[in-house]
């Protein structure tokens, strides 16, 4: 019985000893599925360190039941002791959060001369398009081109024609006339509010959005508006609001 047992005891003991070596183990360091790189892997319990590479991957001694951590500005900490659970297909599989940095406030500063101008983007004086201005303008432009050479002459584009033809230049008109009722309607939102209109212009409250409407598809009051006619504006939305409150009674 003694034999069998000493014998026994012969063949765990080299296990146990090996269990106990500290070997080479291969790591990846994970955050959302993505490897981290150039985080520093320490193995506390060894006093042993490294960093991850480019891919998110360290080599490391270690054996079962050390104490590993984790840490970088970028990520939250994480200690975790190295047991056969965090090992898959032969890599120790890490999983860590990225730091996230609360900022206690942010200031925008606006800097009205920072224009395209200024910028050397555009001559000085230039006049500056919207979106919408610019391709209805390279849509109509009728200007000819001359020519001098070997073949002297005149070219007329012919995009404003086929476009004047099929209807293009058409829609691009109505783009914008919308795209100027939409700068109208978030400039006078920011205008006034709806206590403001309800008190200057006599519109109830339950309407004061629909007053913004009505008067931005007014192509009169558009231009005047764009223009910054203060005067005229503020005379088209008095005329406006009357007109408008007549049409709130009639579908009364």
């Amino acid at each position: 019985m003694k034999s069998k047992l000493f014998f026994i005891w012969l063949l765990v003991l080299p296990l146990l000893a090996l269990a106990q070596e500290r070997i080479v183990i291969k790591g990846r360091i994970i955050s959302d599925g993505m490897g981290v790189e150039d985080v520093l892997v320490v193995n506390y319990s060894a006093q042993h360190e490294t960093r991850t590479d480019f891919a998110g991957d360290f080599n490391i001694k270690a054996q079962m039941g050390d104490l590993l951590i984790i840490s970088d500005y970028k990520i939250e900490e994480k200690r975790i002791r190295f047991t056969p659970d965090i090992v898959k297909d032969g890599i120790a599989l890490i999983s860590v959060k990225t730091a996230v940095t609360e900022l206690e406030e942010i200031i925008v500063y606006k800097n009205n001369n920072l224009t395209s101008e200024a910028l050397g983007l555009v001559p000085k004086g230039q006049r500056s398009y919207t979106p919408a201005e610019r391709r209805l303008k390279t849509a109509s432009d009728m200007t000819p081109t001359f020519y001098v050479g070997t073949m002297p002459g005149i070219a007329v584009p012919a995009d404003p024609i086929l476009n004047a033809i099929t209807g293009r230049t058409k829609m691009l008109k109505r783009e914008l006339r919308i795209e100027k009722k939409e700068r109208v309607l978030e400039a006078l939102s920011g205008m006034y509010t709806e206590d403001e209109i309800a008190a200057q212009f006599a519109i109830p409250e339950p309407y004061t959005d629909g007053f913004l409407y009505f008067i931005a598809d007014e192509p009169g009051f558009t231009n005047h508006f764009l223009k910054n006619n203060a005067g005229l504006v503020k005379v088209e939305m008095s005329r406006l609001a009357t007109e408008y409150l007549q049409r709130i009674k009639n579908e009364e």
